[in-house]
C-alpha cells in the first residue's frame, strides 16, 4: 500500500504500530494499538474485583488506541488532529472536480460529521469541524492564527517553482511574481500565500488557512509539496 501511495503521489496512513518510518514522505500518520493500556486495564479490573469476562471497548479517551505523526515528514495541519477544547477529533476529506466531502469523528463524543458537496472549493473541512463544535457545546468560529512572514530565499523559490498535480484532478501552481517574492495558482486561480518557514507557507482562504509543505531530498531536490492534507507531485 505504501509503494502504491508513493507511485500514485497520494498520502497513508499506518495501523496497529507507528509505520511512519517505512515511507516518511508519504505516510502522514499511523493508528496505533495500544495493547500495553489494554493489558493493564485488565489486570487492573481482576485487581480490583471488577473483572466481568464480558467484550470491552477502549477507544481514544480510554488509552486503547491513538494517532501518532512521529517520524513522519508529511506536516499535518491541525484540521487533521486537532484538540477542540478537551475533544479530540479526527478527520479526513478531500475533493475532486465538482465534488468536496469531509468526515470528522470523535471516539470520545461518539459522534461523525459528513459533509458532501456537489461543487468544489467547498471549505467542508471547516463546516464539518463547526458542526462538532457546536453539537459539543463550543464556539463554532475558528481562529486565524497571525503568521510571522519568513521570506523564501530565491534558490528556494526557483526550485519549487513549476506545476504540481494530483491523480485526483488537483493542479497547483508555484512561480516567481515580478516583486521576486513566492506566488501561488490553484486551478489559475491566485492565492494568498504567506512563507511562514525556508520551505513551508500558508495558503490564506476566505474562511480557513491551508498548510503547504516542500518535500525534497538531495538527489531530486524538490519533487513534491504536502497541500493541506494532500502529497501532490510536481509535474513540470
Amino acid at each position: 500500500m505504501f509503494q502504491a501511495a508513493e507511485e500514485k503521489g497520494f498520502v497513508a496512513i499506518g495501523v496497529n504500530l507507528n509505520q511512519n518510518e517505512i515511507a516518511p514522505d508519504y505516510i502522514m500518520a499511523s493508528m496505533l494499538k495500544k495493547l500495553d493500556s489494554c493489558a493493564y486495564h485488565a489486570i487492573t479490573s481482576v485487581v480490583e474485583g471488577t473483572y466481568t469476562g464480558e467484550n470491552q471497548v477502549l477507544g481514544l479517551s480510554d488509552g486503547g488506541v491513538d494517532v501518532t505523526t512521529e517520524k513522519s515528514n508529511i506536516q499535518v495541519s491541525d484540521s487533521i488532529k486537532e484538540q477542540l477544547d478537551d475533544l479530540k477529533v479526527i478527520e479526513h476529506g478531500g475533493a475532486l472536480p465538482g465534488v468536496s466531502s469531509n468526515i470528522a469523528w470523535s471516539y470520545e463524543a461518539e459522534a461523525a460529521v459528513i459533509v458532501l458537496c456537489n461543487t468544489s472549493n467547498v471549505p467542508v473541512s471547516l463546516i464539518s469541524n463547526a458542526m462538532m463544535k457546536a453539537y459539543n457545546g463550543k464556539n463554532p468560529i475558528e481562529k486565524r492564527d497571525v503568521w510571522q512572514i519568513t521570506p523564501w530565499s530565491e534558490e528556494t523559490i526557483a526550485a519549487a517553482s513549476g506545476v504540481y498535480s494530483s491523480g485526483e484532478g488537483t493542479t497547483a501552481e508555484l512561480y516567481r511574481k515580478a516583486d521576486g517574492t513566492i506566488g501561488a495558482r490553484e486551478e489559475g486561480v491566485e492565492k494568498n500565500i504567506i512563507p511562514v518557514s525556508p520551505y513551508t507557507a500558508i495558503i490564506r482562504n476566505k474562511y480557513s488557512d491551508l498548510f503547504i509543505r516542500l518535500i525534497f531530498n538531495e538527489e531530486r531536490g524538490i519533487y513534491a509539496m504536502a497541500y493541506g492534507s494532500r502529497l501532490i507531485p510536481k509535474s513540470k
